[in-house]
């Protein structure tokens, strides 16, 4: 489709398209890798080792696998149980089971980004960036400019403004929105829940659209933060139930329908709880793995070390990523 719309060249050997169809780093799920994102790359390419690419691969790699092992698969263990007894939560738990699966979620695919970043850079290509600090988002436009951001500029492609964008009036303009999240969500599995989902986020866009159009959007950005995260963290219901009704026995004890902590309910973890709150500070106000610099010094090989050890010592059982499954 590219090659026919003239926005690349045709790769200039079999060998370099076949690299590219083959390319392992991120063959499982993310980046989506287009052939202009490394199609020069592999055509010029140096056979030549490079120290600074191999300490920058690292540096990605340990990250990610840390960020996986060390932090995505502990909430895992809660979230999980969470949300298998949907039935029986009450209003901590209910958003024990949201928000430990909105940071899980995160933590997992942005750390598999960052694995699949630092081993191209160790192979000397250089990946985009997936994500930007999404839950720092401050409409829900903003989010899919820093959540999946390969995703979201595919999805932006090969599906919305083919089928218009906002060129055709606001009426145009949300049924584009909602087509183009529709699939989206399709894209992830013939599921109600996905089905849910992405027309959640048209809906959201959509409305966010018309609202910017029409001057009526919050003038306060923590305003504006604190709604894109809680629609965020309503899809992510959805996204992670396995059935609509589990979903909204989720969402219902979100809102209190089952009481509070609930005498016979299932109660929030106070390590669950310390992971969540820790887990949204980090999240909200550290910098995210491509605006941290680190230099060639003793600290930064110190504390790669220790993360990379502990991250080893957690292999001990089998820990599949969870945009695998789609």
């Amino acid at each position: 489709v590219d090659v026919y719309r003239g926005t690349i060249k045709p790769a200039k050997s079999v060998i370099h398209y076949l690299a590219w169809a083959t390319l392992f780093p991120y063959i499982m799920a993310g980046p989506i890798i287009r052939y202009e994102h490394v199609g020069q790359q592999l055509e010029g390419a140096q056979q030549r080792f490079r120290w600074t690419l191999i300490g920058s691969g690292l540096f990605f790699l340990v990250m990610g696998l840390a960020k996986k092992l060390l932090f995505a698969d502990v909430l895992a263990t809660y979230v999980n149980d969470l949300f298998a007894h949907h039935a029986e939560l009450s209003l901590l738990s209910g958003w024990g089971a949201a928000l430990g699966y909105t940071l899980q979620l995160y933590f997992d695919f942005s750390g598999y980004s960052d694995m699949a970043v630092g081993v191209a850079l160790m192979i000397g290509l250089r990946f985009p960036q997936n994500f930007n600090s999404p839950y720092k988002a401050a409409t829900v436009s903003d989010f899919w400019r820093r959540w999946h951001m390969t995703l979201s500029g595919w999805l932006r492609d090969y599906l919305f403004i083919p089928l218009g964008g906002s060129r055709g009036g606001q009426l145009l303009t949300v049924r584009n929105l909602l087509i183009t999240f529709l699939l989206g969500g399709l894209w992830h599995g013939p599921a109600w829940t996905y089905v849910i989902w992405g027309l959640l986020w048209g809906t959201y866009l959509s409305v966010h659209s018309t609202l910017r159009k029409y001057g009526l959007t919050p003038k306060w950005i923590w305003l504006n933060r604190v709604i894109t995260f809680l629609c965020a963290v309503v899809a992510w219901v959805f996204f992670r139930a396995t059935t609509v009704d589990s979903a909204l026995d989720v969402l219902a004890a979100m809102i209190g329908l089952n009481g509070v902590s609930g005498g016979g309910s299932v109660r929030l973890a106070p390590a669950l709880a310390g992971l969540i709150i820790g887990g949204l500070l980090w999240v909200n106000f550290l910098p995210n793995t491509w605006e941290i610099k680190p230099s060639p010094k003793l600290r930064y090989a110190l504390l790669l070390g220790v993360l990379l050890g502990a991250s080893l010592l957690a292999l001990s059982k089998p820990s599949p990523f969870l945009y695998f499954q789609f």
